[in-house]
């Protein structure tokens, strides 16, 4: 609240971001993989009276980047919007050609995805998220993940086409969830009840990783080159080698690229 109430102190300002951020990557260093640097700027807390992109403007984040990218050079560094990204596209758009005016600016952008209020297809997400991939580059994010209907089994199939989605979809590289176990009946946690049993949403969500979208007891002869091909889906993989009696485990990734 300290921050808020000195605007007017740019270098007060500048001296609390600063050593938060400072502060954090330290705390944290060498961990952070990736980081939502600027959060909810026309949406949320970030776009009220208080918010930093109101009372400062978006030139600020020029240094709130270059800070995190100092303390983290080797971490993603993303700009995050809820559903406003698609009910209010012309602020979303400004907001990122604000951003990308600058000299230090973002990585790749995301979405946290709370469903529940305003309902739109995967197909649709899809293109909406490609789109702004290949206008501004960069990954894209999923984040705090939740979904809600009143209807379990829609919510559900909901979840199975967005996650579906997400796999297919070669710019998402972040699927997270906003906590996953329901604490009451209305909860939107997506994974577990509050018994941990699997919800019906849970259900589609685990047999799409570990059932549809995993390789499973892949085996391979070699030839007399000791090579030999398996179809299987990116990831790390335990691979055992037999050879005259004797066997080895290593574990091998397998990414993209």
């Amino acid at each position: 609240r300290d921050v808020v109430d000195n605007y007017d102190d740019i270098e007060y300002v500048d001296t609390r971001v600063k050593d938060w951020i400072y502060k954090v990557s330290d705390k944290f260093a060498g961990e952070i993989y990736q980081w939502d640097v600027v959060n909810e700027v026309i949406t949320g807390q970030g776009s009220t009276e208080t918010g930093i992109y109101r009372n400062i403007g978006p030139h600020y984040f020029d240094k709130i980047f270059k800070w995190a990218r100092e303390m983290n050079p080797n971490s993603e560094l993303f700009y995050l919007e809820g559903n406003r990204i698609y009910t209010d596209k012309i602020h979303y758009k400004n907001a990122i050609e604000n951003f990308i005016k600058n000299e230090n600016t973002f990585d790749s952008l995301g979405f946290q995805c709370h469903l529940g209020t305003k309902w739109v297809s995967a197909p649709e997400f899809d293109r909406m998220f490609n789109e702004l991939v290949e206008t501004y580059g960069g990954n894209f994010a999923l984040t705090e993940f939740t979904i809600y209907s009143g209807d379990e089994i829609y919510d559900a199939n909901y979840a199975r086409d967005m996650f579906i989605m997400a796999l297919a979809n070669e710019h998402i590289n972040t699927i997270c969830l906003w906590g996953y176990r329901k604490s009451g009946e209305n909860s939107n946690k997506v994974l577990v009840n509050n018994d941990y049993s699997l919800t019906k949403a849970g259900e589609q969500i685990l047999d799409l990783y570990y059932n549809k979208c995993f390789t499973h007891d892949a085996k391979v002869k070699t030839d007399a080159k000791g090579e030999g091909t398996i179809n299987g889906f990116y990831g790390n993989y335990d691979v055992t080698v037999t050879h005259n009696g004797k066997t080895k485990t290593v574990m091998a990734a397998f990414h993209k690229g």
